[in-house]
């Protein structure tokens, strides 16, 4: 489970620095990032075998966000 969490650390941190050099907008990076910490979120319900359903939340995100 810790290298399942420590490999997701580094694809984020490694996305998030292309995305920064591209200079890709705030609001595209803001929805990235919490759509992939809720996959996440997901993902670590799912070894912890808890119930969790983003869906609701991204669509909230993405009528808020206007995307």
């Amino acid at each position: 489970m810790i290298w399942f969490i420590l490999f997701m650390a580094a694809a984020i941190g490694l996305t998030l620095r292309v995305m920064i050099r591209v200079r890709t907008q705030t609001k595209e990076i803001l929805v990235f990032l919490v759509i992939v910490l809720l996959g996440l979120a997901d993902w670590i319900t799912i070894f912890t075998d808890h119930k969790f359903k983003p869906t609701q939340l991204i669509s909230m995100l993405l009528d808020l966000v206007g995307l």
